[in-house]
């Protein structure tokens, strides 16, 4: 299983959201920064879709991209 640490938040929200290579996410914090920890099969091939552009649901993405951002604001309260 391929697995490996995301800060961006909008490529781990696509990540997440796209259908083609099931992911689990789970956030963790390094270095004093809230990232992601993806793994799954197919993660360098989904990884590899984001940057050719390939396309998702748009509602997929916003739910995902909405959930990220309220982990990392829950995650930075809790110091």
């Amino acid at each position: 299983m391929e697995q490996r640490l995301f800060e961006d938040n909008q490529l781990t929200a696509y990540l997440i959201s796209q259908k083609k290579y099931p992911v689990r996410y789970k956030p963790v914090r390094e270095s004093g920064k809230i990232k992601f920890l993806l793994s799954g099969d197919g993660l360098e091939q989904a990884i590899q879709n984001f940057f050719g552009n390939d396309e998702i649901p748009v509602q997929d993405y916003l739910s995902a991209f909405t959930t990220l951002k309220n982990i990392v604001a829950a995650m930075k309260d809790r110091r």
